[in-house]
């Protein structure tokens, strides 16, 4: 799972043989042991000193082979062989590393992958709102949007839900720069829509008429989430799940739902903007939606669209984190932003499973408390939400 230092492997597996069976069964929880304590922090650490110069070694996979470990200390020799078999691999790499071109390269490919799939890669650059905004969209880079606009209309709506009205504008002035005039035509009809809302809407089919020839007609290629989130969904917010019991009366209180229903369609995009400043406060830059839509019974590769909260809405966030504090003892005099610090922005990995999703939340040492929680989260279904939530935080 991503660390703060945005260290990320994908999957890890460990091969182990014993000459001596039955001394391996015995062995096996202190090789996990030595695993987690030893071995991860190693790597670690090796992970920042190779990063320090803001370098980033991006491979597909990496196995490395110790040997014969000595019986008397065979701990110290795994993780000191481990470690420089590892720094052998990633500095013969070091040809992938990025400059500035490349930098810019990546962020692009994150940004076709986000509005392709409705999140991030696994193996991103850390991309946000804000790095998004520094793309320029001309040039083959712009034909690489419309082949990804083609695909689906969710497409161009993820497209300008992610990025300011002033990026969005510049995009469909290139679009439509073989004609000029009805480009302008277009942005003063877009100008014109009464709602955010439908400005939205009207800057997607422009996206779309503009990207789509008109003899060609647009093939939508239908995908389960679970098929393109199979290698699993990274996010920074995974401490949000310990918020749900609160949540129903959040969103009666907020005028979105009564009686477990929401109000209208709006209602459900306007609930993920409140867990995402539950989060967040007003650091409006993070991308991670996915878990803050299944919370709020949306697919977790809708576009969701981000709502203005009135302030009235933001004092009720801030009063819900008050009240959490108030019955988790445990914390005695934390602050909300404490608490938003220390818990919900977290790093986590959402996974398809049989019975829904499962999130997988990395651990810290203050998780200590989570014992003197007076409320479960291993199992989550609100009544409005789609599919069960599976949570493993041990």
């Amino acid at each position: 799972m991503p660390s703060t230092a945005n260290h990320i492997i994908g999957k890890q597996t460990l091969e182990v043989h014993f000459e001596n069976a039955r001394e391996g069964y015995g062995l096996q929880n202190e090789v996990s042991d030595v695993f987690y304590e030893k071995l991860l922090p190693a790597v670690e650490k090796l992970f920042d000193e190779l990063g320090s110069d803001r370098y980033s070694v991006s491979l597909e996979s990496l196995s490395v082979d110790c040997g014969l470990l000595p019986e008397g200390n065979w701990e110290l020799a795994w993780v000191e062989q481990s470690v420089k078999l590892i720094r052998e691999k990633l500095m013969a790499s070091r040809t992938l590393i990025t400059t500035g071109t490349g930098e810019q390269r990546k962020l692009q490919e994150d940004f076709i992958f986000f509005i392709e799939h409705g999140h991030l890669p696994w193996n991103g650059s850390g991309a946000n709102r804000k790095s998004f905004e520094t793309i320029s969209f001309d040039g083959p880079f712009l034909e690489k949007v419309k082949a990804s606009v083609q695909q689906s209309p969710r497409v161009a709506e993820r497209l300008v839900l992610i990025l300011s009205a002033q990026k969005v504008t510049e995009i469909i002035k290139h679009l439509g720069n073989d004609n000029a005039v009805k480009a302008t035509d277009v942005l003063q009809e877009i100008e014109k829509a009464p709602t955010s809302k439908e400005k939205h809407r009207r800057q997607a089919e422009a996206i779309m008429n503009f990207s789509v020839s008109p003899s060609k007609n647009l093939q939508s290629k239908k995908r389960q989430p679970e098929e393109t989130a199979r290698e699993g969904i990274y996010i920074s917010n995974a401490g949000l799940i310990l918020l749900h019991p609160f949540l129903p009366q959040l969103f009666e209180t907020c005028g979105l739902m009564a009686a477990a229903q929401w109000r209208d369609e709006d209602a459900p995009h306007e609930a993920v903007s409140l867990l995402e400043y539950l989060t967040f406060g007003d650091d409006d830059s993070d991308l991670n939606q996915n878990l803050a839509q299944l919370l709020c019974g949306l697919g977790v590769d809708d576009p969701a669209h981000r709502e203005a909260l009135t302030s009235a809405m933001k004092q009720e966030c801030e009063m819900l984190l008050t009240e959490v504090i108030a019955h988790w003892s445990a914390l005695k005099n934390t602050s909300p932003e404490a608490l938003r610090n220390t818990f919900l922005k977290r790093p986590g990995k959402l996974t398809p499973s049989t019975h829904g999703w499962l999130l997988q939340v990395e651990q810290n040492a203050v998780d200590v408390l989570l014992g003197r929680l007076p409320w479960g989260y291993g199992t989550v279904k609100l009544p409005w939400m789609k599919t069960m939530l599976h949570t493993e935080w041990t």
